[in-house]
C-alpha cells in the first residue's frame, strides 16, 4: 500500500469511529428523554396524555441493552439517511 492509500484508509475508520461515538451519544440522550416521563399531558382540562417512544411502544419492558440496541439503530437511521418514519419522537422532550 503507499502512504496516501494508507491515509485515505485511516481518514475514513477515523470517520466511521467518530459517526459511531456520535450515534452512541445521541442514542444514550435519546434514551434518557424517552424515559424522562412515562406521559405528557397535553391539555389539564382533557386529561390527554401523550406516551413517550419508550412507553408506547413496549419497550419499558424489555432489558436497558434492547433499549439502548434500538435507540442507537433509530439515531444511526437518522443520521445517515432520511429516516424509514417506523418509529419517532412523542412527546416534545424527544
Amino acid at each position: 500500500y503507499s502512504k496516501k492509500r494508507q491515509s485515505d484508509l485511516i481518514g475514513f475508520a477515523g470517520l466511521l469511529l467518530y459517526v459511531v461515538y456520535i450515534c452512541h451519544i445521541m442514542a444514550c440522550i435519546w434514551l434518557k428523554f424517552g424515559m424522562f416521563e412515562d406521559c405528557h399531558i397535553v391539555k389539564e382540562e382533557d386529561g390527554k396524555c401523550i406516551k413517550s417512544w419508550v412507553y408506547n411502544e413496549g419497550f419499558n419492558e424489555m432489558p436497558i441493552s434492547s433499549q439502548y440496541i434500538f435507540s442507537f439503530y433509530w439515531i444511526f437511521e437518522v443520521i445517515t439517511t432520511v429516516g424509514y418514519g417506523d418509529y419517532s419522537g412523542k412527546t416534545s422532550y424527544e
